[in-house]
Formats: structure tokens, sequence, C-alpha cells
């Protein structure tokens, strides 16, 4: 699975935004569809069942 940057800045440098999940705490990246919802997510991909 290709992992890609969340954003670019006005910089050109590439980011990635994580959170660390509610249920298992593990870090996850957030996608940019999740970045602009209103609502993140508070739980990675595996504990959603994604």
């Amino acid at each position: 699975e290709l992992l890609l940057p969340t954003d670019i800045d006005d910089k050109g440098i590439a980011y990635f935004e994580i959170r660390p999940c509610r249920q298992c705490e593990q870090l996850f990246a957030l996608t940019a569809q999740e970045c602009d919802a209103t609502e993140e997510p508070t739980s990675c991909p595996e504990c959603r069942g994604a």
C-alpha cells in the first residue's frame, strides 16, 4: 500500500498528519480526505475495520 503525504506546504515540503488511535494507541496517518473532513477519525483503519 502506497502512503502519500497529506499535504505539501508553500516551500514544497510534503508532510503527513499523524494521530494516535484511541482504541489500540498505535499511530496512524490521516488521508487528505480525512484531514479535510469536518470530523477526523479517532481510530486507525484496522480498528475501524476499513
